[in-house]
């Protein structure tokens, strides 16, 4: 396994690479006219020619400047420039604050051990879990006793992509019982479901795991082009239908779509928040957004 460094490294990422916006970046940190001594950089909607000749970015990205890797966000979409230089205006709270959460996982993703951000909260794998077995189940047609299953085995990938290598077996009794105590499923269930299953590296595999454990024939069908389609309409907003692909494989970006969704009510008819609150389990929506909210290292970049 593989753990996906960027958005860029999706499946829909690698469409998407935009490698010449490195050079501008580069380009504007040389001559001064973007800043690059924070773990975390806002390109700002201001008139300079260099910023201008960066293109705009679909995705935070990750560049090595000064020996260490750093973290550039684009907010050009959400302010605008007032008056002077440093007058910034922000004109799109929303969109700026998934942003914000978005390039600060993404540090903690390049800085820090990836399995950190995979206990945040119970909330994460179980939102995960009901989200794509959702849409999965709507669009499919699955029957009702095929709900389980399809959860577990979603969990179950949802903890390979925080990890670099093969589970060791303490691991994987360890990811065994996570998966039941979030998604609220015993264990024998899990174990009977999942014990002797091949590691989950990638969509594909995900596909695959699906149509052997399950073994429904509406799955035949399921590839990953298929289930990247599925996932669209759960999400609004500047390159929603790319930040919804690239969230089901990485981590970060479904962790920052997390996050807004529990800060900002404008979220509260997608899909996303309707899978959330059935993940709460009794925690209350304001507590969660603070321990999102906070687990995303935001204040630090932003404040």
């Amino acid at each position: 396994m593989t753990v996906l460094k960027t958005a860029y490294d999706t499946t829909i990422g690698k469409l998407k690479s935009q490698d010449n916006a490195d050079v501008a970046i580069k380009q504007a940190i040389l001559t001064g006219e973007l800043g690059a001594s924070d773990k975390v950089n806002t390109i700002m909607r201001i008139k300079n020619k260099a910023i201008e000749e960066i293109p705009a970015l679909l995705f935070p990205r990750v560049l090595h400047v000064n020996e260490e890797e750093r973290v550039f966000v684009d907010m050009r979409y959400f302010t605008t420039q007032g008056i002077g230089l440093a007058d910034i205006r922000i004109n799109n709270r929303p969109e700026f604050d998934f942003s914000s959460y978005w390039a600060s996982y993404q540090y903690r993703w390049i800085s820090e051990r990836p399995s950190n951000l995979r206990i945040i909260s119970p909330i994460g794998m179980a939102a995960y879990a009901n989200w794509v077995s959702d849409m999965i189940s709507k669009r499919l047609s699955l029957d009702i006793r095929e709900s389980i299953p399809l959860k577990v085995i979603t969990a179950y990938y949802y903890a390979y992509q925080f990890q670099d290598a093969e589970f060791s077996e303490v691991e994987k009794n360890n990811i065994f019982r996570l998966i039941s105590r979030n998604l609220h499923t015993p264990i024998d269930i899990v174990l009977q479901l999942i014990a002797n299953a091949e590691p989950i590296n990638n969509l594909q595999d995900y596909c695959n795991a699906l149509k052997q454990i399950i073994g429904s024939i509406r799955l035949d069908k399921l590839t990953p082009g298929l289930l990247l389609s599925l996932v669209q309409g759960s999400w609004f907003g500047v390159n929603a239908r790319e930040i919804i692909a690239v969230a089901l494989e990485h981590p970060p970006t479904w962790l920052a779509i997390v996050t807004s969704a529990l800060n900002n009510r404008i979220y509260k008819s997608t899909p996303i928040m309707k899978a959330i609150e059935r993940s709460l389990n009794r925690v209350s929506i304001s507590d969660a957004a603070l321990t999102f909210k906070r687990a995303s290292g935001v204040e630090a970049h932003f404040n």
